[in-house]
């Protein structure tokens, strides 16, 4: 899927800075959270706003603030590594 979405390599240099950026901002966020109160929204269509906190979620939501944000940095660097590769091997 991706060799399709980048088929013109010139589009690859500017997405991995893209993904590179995410990953910092996201590195950022992981060594920050600890110390942190984490709160959730929603936010629906009709633009009402509705807390999810501890006294809704059974979970402590710092915890799986870091999980997400660890996950998502993971992610992300697979993609990194990849598009990597690939840009690396089409330019041999």
């Amino acid at each position: 899927m991706q060799d399709s979405l980048f088929s013109d390599l010139s589009q690859i240099l500017p997405y991995l800075a893209h993904l590179e950026k995410k990953i910092n901002n996201l590195r950022w966020l992981a060594k920050n959270v600890e110390d942190s109160e984490v709160e959730m929204f929603i936010t629906f269509r009709d633009g009402t706003t509705f807390p999810m906190d501890h006294e809704i979620i059974p979970f402590n939501l710092q915890q799986e603030a870091k999980t997400l944000i660890e996950d998502s940095i993971d992610e992300y660097q697979r993609q990194h590594d990849n598009l990597q590769k690939l840009f690396n091997e089409s330019n041999r």
